[in-house]
């Protein structure tokens, strides 16, 4: 699901869908528009995975007509000390994306850009007494952004503010004129000036590619609620699955010979635990793209939880007591790091996977004549469950996600799932999407309740 928002926010930077460059035979029936939009989504879905399949994928995937040529004509420049004119800048289409961040809670996004080399050539006045022809080099062209988004007062997404800064490692001119006096300097000036004169054009190039990309587009998108983050759309609609699944409430294993001490015997079943749909996340969910890989980290915990449970203390194997156990749990709570690399024909590998449950208070029933060892039970029974819900729940989860990791087909899944995710969000209410259970089921039944 994290390697679907990537794409979404990759294929929303489009400018034009692939209906201009596919055409469709006349002998064949018409499409609907519909279908005609979910073809053209495809194909587009298509060619952006097979961009990135490329180990150093550069500038844009072909079906995506950039909002930018190359080489770009840069206005006419003039000062009383310097001008420069008949300039173009070319190199920028050959960018690499080198970083992006994406938090789904507050709807922050930072990226990074890279050029290797950006040329500029045009011609120069100096002291409208010296002019001819010049060759500006950039290397290692870096530009890191910070774009945030929020739900306007209609319900759309919209950016808010995009934020730039621009360096580069170093430079050099060529010119045909080297009898100008006080060359170093004039070189040294002269380079200031046309890095001055081309910073707002690429900032602007990159505004038009992402900022009003992304607002453009957005507004096809059906509202947002203003009131909830989207990414809290995707938790409650879990917690219904949750329930769906058999894990709310939830049965866990009986404990036969839990505790077994000399002369001491607990045996515990019927273990019930209530609540585990309350999951609501904690802190930030945020995904992030480095060295062609998708990195996504989630983090998230339960309310409150209750149970209750039948128990049995014998003694010397002739004493005997059974009662009732209540008890609660703070919380539990889970939280897992994903690895997907960019090229999706590779399976994605789940780095990190933890789970903590808080602190067990319990109330009993039925002591009787062994309140001491009754006593000694409500001493050691939260470590038993706390133990006891870890080993059913950690690894058992652990290794279902991996091998569900390991066995599904990425590319295929993305495939057949973002056109019709992006189609809906361009049809529907967001909110309705999820009431309807139109997208997420199919895809989220990663465990069932018989891997437990």
């Amino acid at each position: 699901m994290k390697t679907n928002i990537i794409l979404v926010i990759i294929f929303m930077l489009n400018t034009k869908c692939l209906c201009q460059f596919y055409a469709f035979d006349d002998d064949v029936p018409s499409l609907s528009e519909a279908d005609e939009r979910i073809i053209n989504l495809t194909l587009l879905t298509k060619n952006v995975l097979e961009h990135y399949q490329n180990p150093d994928p550069v500038g844009l995937p072909e079906a995506i007509v950039p909002p930018y040529s190359d080489p770009e004509p840069i206005p006419d420049n003039e000062t009383p000390l310097w001008s420069m004119h008949n300039s173009t800048m070319k190199g920028h289409s050959k960018f690499r994306l080198k970083k992006l961040y994406v938090n789904l809670v507050d709807l922050q996004l930072e990226f990074g850009i890279s050029i290797d080399t950006l040329v500029v050539v045009g011609n120069y006045s100096y002291w409208k007494m010296y002019d001819g022809y010049y060759n500006v080099t950039l290397i290692q062209l870096h530009i890191d952004g910070h774009l945030s988004l929020q739900v306007s007062e209609s319900g759309h997404l919209e950016t808010n503010n995009l934020n730039m800064n621009m360096n580069y490692d170093s430079l050099h001119m060529d010119t045909d004129k080297l009898n100008i006096p006080f060359y170093d300097s004039f070189v040294n000036s002269f380079t200031h000036f046309v890095v001055q004169t081309i910073k707002p054009i690429i900032m602007k190039l990159i505004n038009v590619m992402i900022k009003e990309e992304l607002n453009q587009k957005m507004k096809h998108f059906k509202r947002f609620p203003n009131t909830i983050p989207p990414v809290d759309l995707l938790i409650a609609e879990s917690r219904q699955q949750i329930k769906s699944m058999g894990f709310d409430p939830w049965r866990v294993d009986d404990l036969v010979n839990a505790v077994n001490f000399n002369i001491f015997s607990l045996d515990v079943n019927e273990i019930w635990i209530s609540g585990l749909s309350s999951i609501y996340r904690l802190g930030d969910i945020h995904i992030s793209i480095q060295n062609q890989t998708i990195i996504s980290v989630i983090h998230i915990g339960t309310q409150e939880l209750k149970g209750h449970c039948q128990w049995k203390i014998g003694a010397a194997g002739v004493l005997k007591t059974t009662g009732v156990l209540s008890f609660s749990i703070d919380y539990i709570q889970l939280e897992a790091n994903v690895t997907q690399p960019m090229d999706t024909r590779l399976a994605p590998f789940l780095n990190e996977f933890g789970l903590s449950v808080g602190n067990i208070q319990l109330r009993m029933d039925g002591a009787g004549t062994l309140d001491y060892l009754a006593e000694a039970l409500v001493n050691i029974f939260p470590n038993i469950l706390r133990n006891k819900i870890v080993d059913a729940m950690e690894l058992p989860i652990k290794k279902r996600i991996q091998d569900f990791l390991d066995k599904v087909d990425v590319q295929e899944k993305i495939e057949q799932r973002i056109p019709p995710i992006i189609d809906k969000m361009m049809e529907h209410n967001i909110t309705d999407i999820f009431k309807e259970n139109e997208i997420l089921h199919e895809d989220i039944n990663i465990v069932s309740k018989e891997d437990f």
